[in-house]
């Protein structure tokens, strides 16, 4: 008998050894008759038991990362895990006929799945998800986690520009069924058992342009479609759910304030030394003619970094544009300057009523150090380059006139005498003409003195008007504290 026993037993090891006797596993009978369910039934419609009953879709999702914001095509694309939850009865089982298992995993194309979407989405593409499967609790409770690449579309506003904040939004919902038959709502967080109602941030991986401002509330809502209902003969709305994603993004300025930011201030100071260069001094249009050179190689730099789609032009690019149109100006006031220099006292008369609007007006206005009358005007223009041809003579002829009057004393020759009166007739002509010639003189230096006082006075009046509105614009640019706010407030009225 124990003979018989030895084979025996070597014959089962055997069969052990080399799976000769079958194996049953009971998670793989768990899959199969779960599967068949799926099979005979089929995997399209909705997971209910009655026709007329809602399903109930619980809906979250988790950022990753921000791959790119494009403003010109105005587009998001984010890498995100949706996160469905859902309960499907024709997945659940006992697990005390199963080994106790309680949970398992199974392939999402052999089941039914939601078809939620992304409703604002900009994707050429039809499907943007991996694969991914499913797991299944045994009261048929399901959780699907696949990971998707969404190209949304978004509103970007570059007013601010570096120092902008964009609001974008992604819409999700079904296109297939309305609220009657899919009810899609929020997720409830697992520890607090609170409904989540904005992004998951846990797992996010935070972007080098783009700085995420903390979590922002969402929003669900009912979107209505008109539809013609054939049993009704007339025209009947549909109620669809949405659920509405929004993500607030600072834009990290630390590269554009380096080559937009940081030269234009170093430009801005140099404009403002321009405007304390005298106006006839040739270094004023040299200087000017370089800034304004420099402000538009600015000016490039950013027409490279910002789209030409755009709807709104950037503060910083205006910026720029109004340093440049006061180099222009005072560079032509510098020219206008010069060229009075050059006129006569005819041709280079100053009009009454620019006098009294430069001169009067804006020179009393300014209280700069201006000059009200002619002497002033002639002792700032400079030292007088000419003598007085009177005070000339005066000194030259006064030998004759006290030798005349030596002559006379002394009793002279008649010749003399008449000979010393003629000399006194010619210096009489040569004083008077020296007079007229003097009075000329003066009224030349006058008008030309009287144009560098109204160039003085304007070039006063653009540098206060300069200043003002650099001081105003710099305003505009820095975003105030409650911009995000207003912002978000008109997102939500376009809305």
């Amino acid at each position: 008998m124990s003979k018989l026993l030895i084979p025996l037993a070597i014959l089962s090891l055997l069969q052990l050894t080399f799976g000769l006797v079958p194996v049953k596993s009971t998670e793989r009978d768990l899959l199969k008759r779960l599967l068949n369910r799926y099979q005979s039934l089929g995997k399209n419609g909705r997971p209910v038991v009655y026709a007329n009953e809602t399903f109930k879709l619980n809906y979250g999702l988790s950022l990753i990362q921000i791959l790119d914001l494009n403003a010109g095509q105005r587009t998001l694309r984010t890498s995100c895990w949706p996160r469905y939850n859902w309960t499907d009865k024709l997945l659940s089982w006992d697990p005390k006929e199963y080994g106790n298992i309680d949970k398992i995993t199974l392939p999402s194309e052999d089941v039914w799945v939601p078809e939620i979407s992304l409703q604002n989405s900009a994707d050429e593409r039809l499907h943007s998800s991996r694969d991914a499967r499913l797991l299944v609790s045994h009261n048929g409770s399901v959780l699907w986690m696949p990971q998707t690449i969404f190209k949304s579309t978004c509103r970007p506003d570059l007013t601010y520009f570096p120092f902008d904040t964009q609001i974008c939004e992604l819409d999700f919902g079904s296109w297939n069924y309305d609220l009657t038959k899919v009810d899609i709502d929020w997720r409830i967080d697992d520890s607090t058992s609170e409904r989540i109602l904005a992004f998951d941030m846990s797992d996010y991986v935070p972007s080098n342009e783009w700085k995420t401002k903390g979590r922002h509330l969402g929003v669900r809502y009912e979107r209505s479609v008109p539809v013609y209902d054939y049993k009704l003969q007339k025209k009947v709305t549909k109620n669809y759910r949405v659920l509405r994603y929004r993500i607030i993004l600072a834009r990290n300025p630390g590269f554009y304030s380096t080559i937009l930011v940081i030269p234009c201030a170093m430009l801005s100071v140099m404009t403002i030394v321009l405007f304390w260069l005298p106006p006839e001094s040739p270094a004023k249009n040299m200087l000017g003619m370089n800034i304004f050179v420099a402000f538009f190689v600015l000016l490039l730099l950013l027409a490279e970094s910002t789209p030409s789609g755009v709807t709104t032009f950037p503060l910083i690019g205006l910026f720029y544009i109004i340093n440049m149109i006061f180099i222009v100006m005072t560079s032509f006031l510098a020219a206008f300057v010069v060229n009075m220099h050059r006129k006569t006292d005819k041709s280079g008369t100053i009009p009454r009523i620019v006098r009294r609007i430069v001169i009067d007006g804006l020179g009393h206005l300014l209280q700069g150090p201006f000059c009200a009358n002619e002497a002033c005007l002639l002792s700032n223009h400079g030292p007088i380059r000419y003598k007085d041809p009177v005070s000339i003579l005066k000194r030259s002829t006064s030998p004759i006139r006290e030798e005349s009057k030596y002559l006379e004393i002394m009793g002279k020759p008649e010749s003399i005498v008449e000979f010393t009166k003629g000399l006194q007739s010619i210096r009489a002509s040569v004083m008077s003409y020296a007079n007229r010639l003097s009075h000329k003189i003066t009224d030349g230096e006058s008008v030309t003195a009287e144009w560098r006082k109204i160039a003085l006075v304007m070039d006063r009046f653009f540098f206060l008007l300069y200043v003002a509105c650099m001081g105003i614009t710099l305003a505009l640019i820095v975003p105030s504290k409650g911009y995000e706010s207003r912002q978000l407030d008109a997102t939500i009225a376009l809305d």
